[in-house]
């Protein structure tokens, strides 16, 4: 007769994760309270999980100025919730760009207006503790007789910055591009001045940092009444400069484009207007080569226009997301999954990400970087005049893994939605930021939702491992709404159909609660266990699977096959012994030589597992043996980087 036990309890400190996001998209978390009419929002994730958003702001006295706040994982803010300038400047101070470095701390990026003719240049870093880091006012990097047009800037992974700027002067009608690089104390360590004298206008930087001294240019330029997408690399200390690239066809006009670093290329997109709107892209190699023909490639053939594309990569595969609009009351989102040859992975017709009347649009991606795609927009469905947010997750092989018509994320009724940002969870989920109008004023709010498209309940820490002769299953679950139940299944490798072990409801309201059920397997071999949350009222919310070798005898030695085998960077070896006892493992080359000795301890009888690093490995064939006791056993391997 089969054994089972079950056990529940909850955590107050070990996992504490006391969230503030909202569990009602109809609600929001506010992140920024009280702002006046917040714009050029941007955000930008952090390694911790939460997130730093910048805006500029207008007060009463028409003075622009930029704020900056910082929230956490929980949906809490670091600091208070009104934000923090950038610069207590009295000045005007407009068009924020920001990034972020490998300490987590933002580089901002802003123009200031001194008087009708003077314009100021100033960078600030700021960190999650509210802390402007380069003086109260930042660093000046130039004051312009002229105007400012246009900047970008970028980090290495140094924390030095490159920066590039257009300025124009309206009495020689001159452009200048001017390239900064300033170290990581804000010190300006070098700056490279490009003066052309205008035929045509130069317009929309953007600048990548490849390492300490070189760095990658993109650019728009009027060419015989054509806006012309340019491309080229320098290094900051040289005064050869090759010509540059051009990247899109010199008969079409070009709205806009965005470019990337992918591995070591350069991933561009752009959109072209002719009688409609037609969206391109193109690799560029390190060494300045067009990867996809002279002109790219067309990325969708879909009648009408196209436009607005938005893209994340997995595995040097490319998701691009576009807009597609036949008449003006009907825009709908689409997408394509893209080989690092600028091939369709899907077939040719590409994927509705929601096929409704009405318009959607303003749509984000990001990748859970395990296969998935998250994408939110903005959504006009059901007559609604000012739209709702809604998100969907697709799958590598297209699948939609959330509601066929999206999940909501921001569902307040008649209030104007923009700005919409998006940035991963780390874990498999979103949370997504935007500006809401609504009866009691504009916020900023933001909506996590997690990987099962709920915005509660997310599983963790999924186990399943042998304990002596029984199989534990064990899961934290954080944010469970009340009506929440547990199914798991079992399936051996030789059974085609699930077998329901247990129901497991929630324990208590606690934010974080622990679970263990433990089963008591008849058979031996590979035994696979399925993990099912259900909500009221809902379809199954998230589900886990995981696998386990299971032994029910452990009267006897056993040395498993490493696994994986080959490997190119870890590998684990496993073994099973009777009682307790002293294990060595060495690892010897082909030779038979003996390279190390992997493990020399003292062991308690049942299976336990070690894992052996490639790195001071070359290619070839290894060898492994086990000495326990009298117990003595080998295996081969092979290292394959």
């Amino acid at each position: 007769m089969m054994k089972f036990i079950t056990k529940i309890c909850f955590l107050l400190t070990s996992i504490s994760l006391y969230s503030q996001w909202a569990y009602n998209p109809s609600i929001n978390t506010p992140l920024v309270i009280s702002p006046n009419d917040p714009t050029n929002i941007s955000v930008l994730g952090d390694k911790k999980d939460g997130g730093f958003i910048i805006w500029q702001d207008i007060n009463s006295s028409y003075i622009n100025n930029i704020f900056f706040i910082h929230f956490n994982k929980d949906g809490q803010v670091s600091f208070e919730a009104d934000g923090i300038e950038v610069s207590p400047s009295v000045f005007n101070k407009l068009n924020p760009i920001a990034t972020i470095n490998q300490n987590d701390e933002v580089l901002i990026l802003w123009r200031e207006i001194i008087s009708q003719n003077r314009e100021i240049l100033r960078v600030q870093k700021v960190n999650s503790f509210g802390k402007r880091l380069w003086t109260d006012f930042g660093i000046q990097l130039e004051k312009v007789e002229g105007q400012i047009t246009d900047f970008s800037i970028s980090c290495n992974r140094n924390g030095e910055a490159f920066i590039v700027m257009i300025s124009k002067n309206p009495e020689k009608l001159d452009l200048t591009k001017t390239i900064y690089k300033i170290n990581n104390s804000g010190e300006l360590v070098s700056k490279l001045t490009l003066l052309r004298k205008s035929t045509g206008n130069i317009h929309d930087p953007q600048i990548i940092s490849i390492d300490d001294q070189n760095f990658a240019l993109s650019w728009i330029e009027a060419i015989n009444n054509k806006s012309i997408l340019k491309f080229n690399t320098f290094n900051i200390s040289s005064k050869n400069y090759k010509e540059p690239l051009t990247i899109s066809n010199e008969k079409e006009n070009i709205i806009d484009y965005s470019l990337s670093k992918l591995e070591d290329n350069y991933y561009i997109t752009w959109t072209v207007l002719s009688k409609n709107r037609r969206i391109y892209h193109q690799l560029v190699s390190s060494r300045g080569e067009k990867k996809w023909g002279q002109e790219g490639k067309l990325i969708t053939t879909q009648k009408g226009s196209n436009y607005n594309p938005k893209y994340s990569f997995y595995n040097n595969q490319i998701l691009v997301t576009w807009i597609n609009e036949i008449n003006n009351f009907d825009k709908n989102i689409y997408a394509n999954f893209f080989d690092f040859n600028g091939e369709k992975i899907w077939d040719s017709k590409p994927l509705p990400i929601v096929e409704l009347k009405g318009d959607q649009f303003g749509q984000q991606v990001v990748s859970d970087k395990k296969g998935g795609f998250i994408i939110a927009w903005i959504d006009k469905r059901d007559k609604n005049d000012f739209g709702n947010i809604y998100a969907q997750k697709i799958t590598i092989d297209k699948k939609f893994l959330w509601d066929s018509a999206g999940v909501d994320i921001g569902n307040y009724p008649n209030s104007p939605k923009s700005y919409l940002n998006l940035i991963s969870d780390k874990l498999g989920g979103a949370i997504a930021i935007f500006k809401d109008k609504r009866n009691d004023g504009c916020k900023i709010y933001g909506q996590k939702i997690f990987s099962s498209g709920t915005y509660s309940g997310q599983i963790l820490d999924f186990k399943v491992e042998q304990i002596i002769d029984s199989v534990k299953i064990s899961w934290y679950a954080i944010n469970e709404p009340n009506a929440v139940e547990y199914e798991i299944y079992r399936k051996n490798n030789k059974a085609s159909n699930w077998e329901k072990l247990s129901n497991l409801l929630k324990p208590t309201k606690n934010d974080v609660n622990y679970y263990e059920y433990f089963d008591f397997p008849s058979i031996d071999g590979i035994i696979t266990y399925k993990l099912v949350q259900k909500i009221s009222g809902k379809e199954s919310q998230q589900f886990f699977e995981k696998s386990i070798d299971y032994i029910s005898n452990w009267d006897n030695y056993i040395l498993y096959q490493n696994s994986p085998n080959p490997f190119s960077k870890k590998t684990n070896i496993s073994f099973v012994i009777p009682f307790p006892q002293n294990v060595q493992i060495e690892l010897f080359d082909f030779r038979l030589n003996l390279i190390k000795i992997l493990v020399d301890d003292y062991f308690n009888a049942g299976k336990h597992s070690v894992e052996l690093s490639a790195d001071e490995l070359s290619n070839g064939v290894y060898f492994y043996r086990i000495r326990a006791g009298s117990f003595i056993a080998v295996k081969k391997m092979v290292v394959d980087k």
